[in-house]
Order: structure tokens, then C-alpha cells, then sequence
């Protein structure tokens, strides 16, 4: 009972949580779990556990790999490296999430962080040539970045040994350098183009949320469904039907016999049954 005690409070605390922050704790959850395979892997003398984890959840670079393993698709973006890319991934996350639901409607989060993520990992294998693989949130923080820089440009934000700086300028100088990288053919090439992937999906939002398009209510429908087919309640047990045919005339006379001969409470629950519904359906109407 204790422990149904406890997942009652964390479900409750869950419901209370903001999207940005059922975002970062799906992503650190996520991590956790990878790192404590790679310490149970090792301690069981099978290092290749994590390996194997990892290349479960993974994009790959190829469109034929990808066909056999669909699901990768979302689970990429969900999936942190180590530490540092966890750290600086989450802390960006939470910052511009919350700044984008304090001018936004909360739920359009979501969206924007799954197509900002499917945007990134299309142009990445588009762009893969068969080789590599993809993980991490970045593309779909990007997304969220670019859109509350379009949405909200001149929102200016403190910034440590710099002062007060646009939002507009963050989200140029971010996707500036994605793009030197890029160009110049640097390390994690692959996943500086998701970015820009997921960048311009966020710009994209931006433009058609100003034209009174928004592109984030088909998933929220998909979202919504999906929710209530899982907490769908359950089907009530048909109540056990009595029946409502009337006893016949015979039953009655040989019920009533024995209350005669031995007295009512001589008779079987069942006869008593029988007696009462009889009495019932021969009453006058009131």
C-alpha cells in the first residue's frame, strides 16, 4: 500500500510540473537509466549492455536502417551522450522553454520540441550519406530557441559578465555558429545540421503562428488521442441480470403450500425471492 502511497504523490507532482520541466526530467530520466546499464554492464563483465542501449534508441544515418528501426525517429532527441552535452542541453531547454510558455501557450512546447527534433534528424539523413548516427535534444531546442526569438525578438535576457542581451541576438550568434561549423567541415558536422534542421523548423512555427496558422494543434490532436486511449477507464463488469418473467401460478400455490404447512421462514432464499417478485408485479399501480 506504501508504495501505491508514493506513486499517487509522484503522479500527482508530475501533473503539477510545467512542460518545460516534464521535458528536462524525461530527458535526465532517460540518462540515468543509460548510465546505470553501462554500470551494470560492466560489473557483469558485458560492456557492450550500453552499446547495445544506445544503438536501440539512436538515429541512424541511413534511410534503410532507419525503415527497421521507425521509432528512432523520437527517441533520438531524448537521449544525452554524457554529462556535458546533458548539462548544456538541459540548462538551454529550461531557459528558453520557460521563457517561450510565459508568452505562449504552454501546451505548443511540445510540439515544436518533437517537429524542431524530426525536422533536425530529416536533414541529417539527407545530409549523412548513409554513415553516422544521431542523438541528443539539440535540434529540438533549437527549434524552441529560433521560434521564441521570432515570436518575441526584443524580450532581452541577463546575461552573466555581459549584461542585457535580445533574444534575437542568442538565437543568431547560437545558429551563426552551426553554421561556421558547417562550413567549415568541423567535428559533430552531422549534428550541427540537425540543428540548423531544427532551427528552421522553429522559424517556420514562428512565420505561421503570425499568419494565424498553428502548426502544433495536428500533433496536440494526436497528442490528446493517444492520452485518452491509454487512460481510457476500464469497462464495468455487467451486473448479473435477474428474470423478469413472472412466476408461474403453480410455483406460487406450492410456495405458499409449504408457508402453510411449515411456516415462512421454512422457505429457501430463492422461494422467498420468487414470493416477493410475485407480490411485486401484482400490485395495483400507486
Amino acid at each position: 500500500m506504501e508504495v501505491f502511497s508514493k506513486f499517487g504523490r509522484l503522479k500527482g507532482q508530475w501533473l503539477q510540473w510545467s512542460v518545460t520541466v516534464k521535458l528536462v526530467v524525461v530527458n535526465v530520466a532517460i540518462f540515468l537509466i543509460l548510465r546505470i546499464l553501462a554500470i551494470v554492464g560492466g560489473l557483469s563483465g558485458n560492456p557492450s549492455l550500453l552499446e547495445a542501449s544506445l544503438g536501440a534508441v539512436e538515429l541512424p544515418g541511413s534511410w534503410t536502417l532507419l525503415v527497421r528501426a521507425p521509432w528512432t525517429l523520437l527517441t533520438y532527441m531524448f537521449v544525452q551522450f554524457d554529462v556535458t552535452h546533458l548539462l548544456f542541453n538541459m540548462i538551454w531547454l529550461y531557459w528558453f522553454g520557460t521563457i517561450f510558455t510565459a508568452f505562449n501557450l504552454s501546451w505548443r512546447l511540445l510540439p515544436i520540441y518533437i517537429y524542431g527534433g524530426i525536422a533536425g534528424a530529416l536533414v541529417f539523413l539527407l545530409t549523412a550519406g548513409g554513415g553516422g548516427c544521431l542523438i541528443g535534444s539539440s535540434a529540438a531546442i533549437s527549434a524552441i530557441v529560433a521560434a521564441t526569438a521570432m515570436i518575441i525578438p526584443n524580450y532581452s535576457v541577463q546575461l552573466l559578465l555581459i549584461g542585457n542581451v535580445k533574444l534575437k541576438w542568442i538565437a543568431i550568434v547560437t545558429i551563426g555558429i552551426d553554421v561556421l561549423f558547417v562550413s567549415s567541415g568541423g567535428s559533430n558536422l552531422g549534428g550541427h545540421i540537425a540543428h540548423l534542421g531544427g532551427a528552421l523548423m522553429g522559424v517556420v512555427y514562428a512565420l505561421a503562428l503570425r499568419r494565424g496558422i498553428d502548426l502544433a494543434w495536428p500533433l496536440k490532436r494526436v497528442i490528446e488521442a493517444f492520452r485518452a486511449l491509454i487512460n481510457r477507464p476500464r469497462r464495468a463488469p455487467k451486473a448479473a441480470t435477474t428474470s423478469t418473467e413472472a412466476p408461474s401460478q403453480a410455483t406460487i400455490d406450492a410456495i405458499l403450500d409449504k408457508i402453510r404447512r411449515s411456516g415462512y421462514t421454512s422457505l429457501t432464499p430463492a422461494e422467498r425471492a420468487t414470493l416477493f417478485s410475485a407480490g411485486s408485479k401484482n400490485s395495483p399501480p400507486k
